[in-house]
């Protein structure tokens, strides 16, 4: 059961040539966390979680998930692979 309110999330998602699944990062529309975002993670999930007012990504979001998501996901496989 639900009030029937509708809002607008934003994912940004990747997935490598090879076929790996890289962590997502859901952008809210809020001003602040909401504690209820994270109430169905289960242990070894990887997805952020941000907000912003309007719930669409920007150049500093972008960057957060570059930085969070993305090189964390990466740079073992394909950096240090290379040495």
């Amino acid at each position: 059961m639900h009030d029937e309110s509708r809002e607008w999330v934003t994912v940004i998602e990747a997935v490598s040539a090879s076929g790996n699944v890289l962590p997502p990062m859901l952008i809210n529309k809020k001003e602040a966390h909401y504690m209820g975002w994270y109430a169905a993670l289960r242990k070894g999930d990887r997805a952020t979680f941000s907000y912003s007012k309007k719930g669409w990504t920007d150049h500093e979001l972008g960057v957060d998930w570059l930085e969070k998501n993305f090189e964390p996901a990466t740079v073992e496989r394909y950096v240090l692979q290379s040495y």
